[in-house]
């Protein structure tokens, strides 16, 4: 707040400073004036000198002189109205819009922050909207794709059940890219004029990322501001990369804010936004002389020549107060000699050249050099993690190889499929494609010789644990069931038909977002791209 004061500080009445000049012409002509009264000391000894002068040592030396001096500067300063902020309208309202943009990628599954972070951002986006007094909220959601979970409303009470429902599972493709969002910001806020404020939540973002969002920020007048989900001091299988959101902010002019256990950042947030919309507002807003007090600084200084003998003689009796005065020691910054150097990617590269791959992940900044360190080291979570930053063929790739190392056959299985159909040509993904099939079918060859009475179908939901078959699974006779249409006479007629049709509907939205999520994705309506790399 201190930085955007500044920023905004200026005077009201700039042309009044020009009586600096004359003010110091005065001030220098005293001066002289002074001192040439006090030059016939120098012909009198030194040890005559300290007794026929009073009141002329130290600092109380021409001590009217500098009060004057002091007082004229602080009443030009107060002529020429000093200002760093709007002056509140009573007619107005914070109607500044806000756009938060929520990570649900499985990172955010980590409980560094309990009970986990993407359960945690879910509060701090209840606890944001409580907080503020006005304006609209939008949500957008993303992983693999973007996706616009809520329009901009005024209504808070509407995302508490969409708030529930929310989670990594009704996102139709996995990956980390929050570059896919920008589009979709720009269609909510399109045909609003005031300047608004984009929320980032999440826990580390990827290179291209940071490259969209400098692009759309710099033609933009939105103001980002992004809330770090993640705390090293925690155990956590996938660090919190609180230098790559701090580059992020400095890239575009925002502002980062680790998230806090009590509402520190929900106040940050808030004001913030409120600030933001204050400096950006029209030039009809007038703004606040921040003068005044300066006013009763100056008319307790000239008060003092009413006081008799004030230009003869000046004593000032000081109290000093004792105390200790005690700060807590600043911790060295983790700093190396090769820091000066090299670049963190340059010395991961070094440690990858000597096989040293868990170092070498932990140095690299290049989510993709830090995958493949992760894998290479046998981290394959981690390394699937990181594969998910980046949306190519490559990283598809790093991340299909993953999954089949943690024996999840039949998801590797389609992502191998889906490089294959991208990128038929790709080195290594046919066979690898192959190789799961093979997998896939001895394991299933072997259920079916543990259960005989059961028939081979092309799928099972296995839940989190880690599919390595296609499985088997009971056929239901399509024939057997019966679907009951109810008709609006029908439901308001009768009431017992009314409560069984309200027994049917869905409270929750997971598997309505899901769908729309996944059809907007076939439809093209979501945000994501695909790239072929090589």
């Amino acid at each position: 707040m201190w930085i955007d004061s500044l920023q905004a500080f200026h005077f009201i009445r700039p042309l009044w400073l020009w009586l600096l000049l004359p003010f110091a012409v005065l001030v220098f002509l005293n001066w002289r004036s002074k001192k040439k009264e006090q030059d016939w000391m120098k012909v009198i000894p030194k040890h005559l000198v300290s007794v026929l002068s009073v009141g002329e040592k130290g600092w109380s030396k021409q001590l009217p002189l500098k009060l004057t001096l002091f007082a004229g500067l602080t009443t030009i300063v107060v002529i020429a109205g000093p200002t760093w902020e709007k002056e509140a309208s009573p007619f107005g309202e914070d109607a500044t819009n806000m756009v938060i943009i929520l990570d649900v990628s499985e990172s955010m599954l980590q409980s560094d922050v309990t009970p986990t972070r993407l359960l945690r951002a879910k509060q701090k986006i209840e606890d944001i909207l409580n907080a503020r007094d006005a304006g609209k909220t939008g949500l957008i959601v993303y992983s693999g794709s973007a996706h616009i979970a809520m329009p901009l409303t005024k209504d808070k009470k509407v995302f508490t059940p969409l708030l529930e429902s929310i989670s990594g599972k009704i996102m139709p493709r996995e990956g980390k890219f929050a570059e896919y969002t920008v589009a979709l910001i720009d269609s909510m806020l399109k045909g609003y004029p005031t300047p608004s404020t984009i929320l980032l939540i999440t826990d580390g973002v990827n290179e291209r990322t940071q490259a969209s969002f400098d692009e759309y920020f710099d033609s933009s007048a939105h103001q980002l501001l992004i809330l770090g989900m993640g705390n090293n001091q925690n155990q956590s299988d996938i660090p919190y990369e609180e230098k790559t959101l701090q580059d992020l902010a400095n890239a575009v002019g925002g502002d980062l804010m680790t998230t806090t256990i009590d509402a520190d950042d929900v106040t940050w947030i808030v004001n913030k936004t409120n600030n933001n919309l204050l400096i950006s507002e029209d030039n009809t807003m007038p703004w606040a002389d921040g003068g005044y007090p300066l006013t009763f600084i100056v008319a307790a200084l000239y008060l003092l020549w009413f006081r008799k003998g004030f230009l003869v003689k000046w004593s000032v009796i000081l109290t000093l107060s004792s105390f200790t005065m005690y700060s807590e020691p600043v911790e060295a910054a983790d700093w190396k000699f090769k820091d000066l150097w090299l670049t963190p990617d340059q010395q991961g590269q070094l440690l990858f050249d000597k096989a040293q791959y868990k170092e070498a992940a932990v140095t690299f900044e290049s989510n993709q050099w830090k995958a493949t360190s992760y894998y290479l080291a046998g981290e394959y979570k981690l390394a699937q993690s990181y594969y998910l930053r980046e949306d190519s063929t490559v990283a598809k790739f790093g991340v299909a190889n993953s999954l089949a190392r943690q024996r999840e056959y039949v998801a590797a299985r389609a992502m191998f499929d889906e490089i294959v159909e991208l990128q038929p040509e790709f080195p290594g993904a046919k066979e690898n494609r192959d190789l799961m099939q093979r997998i896939i079918d001895q394991i299933n060859d072997f259920s079916e010789s543990q259960d005989n009475n059961l028939e081979k179908q092309s799928s099972r939901e296995l839940g989190d644990k880690p599919q390595t078959s296609d499985g088997t699974e009971t056929e239901v006779d399509q024939s057997q069931l019966i679907e009951e249409t109810l008709s609006a006479e029908e439901i308001l007629a009768d009431a017992k038909v009314r409560e069984k049709w309200m027994k049917r509907v869905e409270s929750k939205l997971d598997n309505f977002l899901s769908s729309k999520f996944y059809y907007q994705l076939e439809d093209g309506k979501a945000t994501v791209g695909y790239e072929n790399n090589d």
